[in-house]
């Protein structure tokens, strides 16, 4: 029993350490010990489509989230052009939440003034995940200042919410 114990501790310790974070949001997420000593979680409430994630859908989340990031600096908001991207669009479930994160995120940087609408950098700050098939992700966006006769670069905070759902992780619009 205390080996399992110092196991869990030891695995907890680690996650901790390397950035990641599970903090259960309902009360039903809340880990319990059930006959003999095994480790069992609640399962996700399915009318919500939610899974429970493993090691492997945690480094699926991180390449997934790290390659649409990576995708969206140097690119200009305000063109028809990066709207149509067809690539930026695999991240949505719907194209309706695609063109609700497209306009928000557009709107952000014009409302921070960001030069053209175009990011000239783009570092994902921290992962983070908040319970079964749900992370957040906070990125900090720079680019040069778009007002006249103010030069330097200004940079803005964007937190996102992606889930899990049918085995694929998928950005959630925070206006849906």
């Amino acid at each position: 029993m205390k080996r399992r114990i110092g196991a869990a501790a030891g695995l907890a310790l680690a996650l901790g350490a390397s950035g990641c974070a599970w903090v259960p949001s309902p009360p039903a997420w809340i880990p319990t010990w059930l006959g003999g000593g095994a480790l069992a979680v609640a399962p996700a409430d399915p009318s919500f489509g939610v899974e429970v994630v493993d090691g492997a859908a945690v480094v699926e989340f991180h390449g997934r989230a790290a390659n649409f990031y990576g995708r969206l600096a140097h690119r200009r908001f305000n063109q028809i052009g990066t709207f149509r991207d067809e690539v930026l669009r695999e991240y949505f479930r719907t194209e309706r939440a695609f063109a609700d994160y497209y306009a928000d995120f557009a709107q952000e940087l014009d409302d921070a003034h960001v030069d053209r609408n175009e990011p000239s950098g783009l570092e994902v700050l921290e992962f983070r995940f908040e319970g079964p098939g749900e992370a957040r992700v906070k990125v900090r966006i720079a680019g040069a200042n778009g007002l006249p006769l103010r030069p330097g670069s200004v940079d803005l905070e964007r937190e996102d919410h992606w889930e899990r759902v049918g085995g694929t992780w998928w950005i959630v619009p925070g206006r849906l």
